[in-house]
């Protein structure tokens, strides 16, 4: 029993297409594997519906995070106790895994030592706050160290997104350099986008016989000038 944690939404697309693409990389595998198990999504009332119509049909169940355990004025207070007296955080998805008894859960970001350190893979995509530091406030540095910290000390497995980013980890993480294990970036061609004729796209945007194309966003950090190069 999976249970995945929504990432990302429309705000942060690479998230949200981070989720979809494991829960169809799952949902491909052969049919003798793909019984063996099951996915649920934790979700909130905000999560993309665009984005929920597209995996639901490969789920078992999606969880309303904000639905079963609501952020009313009550657990509002009992989340603030809780979090400056014993010092743990929002626990909602933390009693909804333990009342769900899942096998694993992934990618998890707030790595206490609320659920089962054996359940719990974290992920940790790049650290660009260690490089680029003129992106990132203080505040901001600060708290991605502190939670990178608790994910290399409280889970079991820390993924990577690339060698380069288990390189840094296991460099800033020495004691935890064990727990990690890459996962590169993929994802999953849908039928339809083969169903068009390549030859009326080429004429469309009066593209050449040879060329490639980058989808990445034209932000500083993505380092288009190597490319370039």
């Amino acid at each position: 029993r999976i249970a995945l944690i929504m990432q990302g939404s429309r705000g942060w697309m690479g998230g949200m297409e981070y989720i979809r693409n494991i829960i169809l990389a799952l949902s491909s595998l052969p049919q003798d594997i793909r019984n063996t198990f099951e996915i649920s999504l934790l979700a909130n009332r905000s999560t993309d519906p665009d984005f929920m119509a597209s995996v639901k049909p490969y789920l078992k169940k999606v969880y309303v995070v904000d639905e079963l355990v609501p952020p009313t004025v009550l657990n509002r207070l009992k989340w603030l106790v809780m979090s400056q007296v014993f010092r743990v955080p929002d626990n909602r998805y933390g009693s909804i895994i333990e009342k769900n008894k899942f096998d694993f859960i992934y990618p998890c970001t707030n790595p206490y030592d609320g659920y089962p350190v054996r359940k719990l893979a974290a992920w940790i995509p790049d650290f660009q706050h260690k490089y680029l530091t003129e992106f990132f406030t203080s505040s901001e540095i600060k708290g991605r160290d502190n939670i990178f910290g608790l994910m290399a000390k409280n889970a079991a497995v820390v993924v990577l997104s690339s060698k380069s980013a288990e390189d840094d980890f296991k460099r800033f993480y020495p004691g935890a350099a064990f727990k990690s294990r890459v996962l590169p970036f993929k994802t999953s061609p849908q039928a339809r986008w083969f169903e068009l004729n390549p030859l009326d796209i080429q004429a469309k945007y009066n593209l050449p016989d040879k060329f490639f194309i980058i989808s990445n966003q034209f932000w500083q950090h993505k380092n288009h000038l190597t490319v370039f190069k």
